[in-house]
C-alpha cells in the first residue's frame, strides 16, 4: 500500500501466455492507519480479558480479533474501561484490531 492509501496487486503468469496486470484499489474505508498511534494491551498472554490502552481517545470503539490464518474470530465493541473478553478464544496467537472513528490500531496478543 502506498502512503495515499492506494493498493497495487499484480502477479506474472510464467507458465502461461497470459499477460502481466497491475491493479489500483484506492483505499475505500476513510480509515487510515497512523503508525504514530498505538495501543498497548495486557495481560498478555491473556486469560479472560483484554485492558486496552492507546495514547488516541477510544470513545466507543469496536474490535476485531483474527487468527493468524486471517479469520475473523471474533467481533466485539469494547466494554467498560476499555476492556475486552477473549474467554470464547481459544489458545493461541491473534491480532487485535480497534477501529476507533479516526484510525484503526492493531496488536498481537497471546490467549493463554
Amino acid at each position: 500500500m502506498t502512503s495515499n492509501g492506494v493498493c497495487y496487486a499484480g502477479g506474472r503468469f510464467t507458465n502461461s501466455s497470459q499477460n502481466y496486470f497491475v491493479a489500483q484499489y484506492p483505499n475505500t474505508t476513510g480509515l487510515s492507519h497512523d503508525p504514530h498511534t498505538t495501543i498497548s494491551i495486557y495481560p498478555n498472554p491473556a486469560n479472560d480479558y483484554l485492558k486496552i490502552q492507546s495514547d488516541e481517545a477510544l470513545a466507543s470503539p469496536a474490535i476485531r480479533i483474527f487468527n493468524l490464518t486471517g479469520q475473523l474470530v471474533c467481533q466485539q465493541n469494547i466494554i467498560d474501561d476499555n476492556t475486552v473478553s477473549v474467554q470464547g478464544l481459544s489458545k493461541g496467537n491473534y491480532l487485535l484490531e480497534v477501529i476507533t472513528q479516526k484510525t484503526i490500531m492493531r496488536s498481537r496478543f497471546v490467549k493463554d
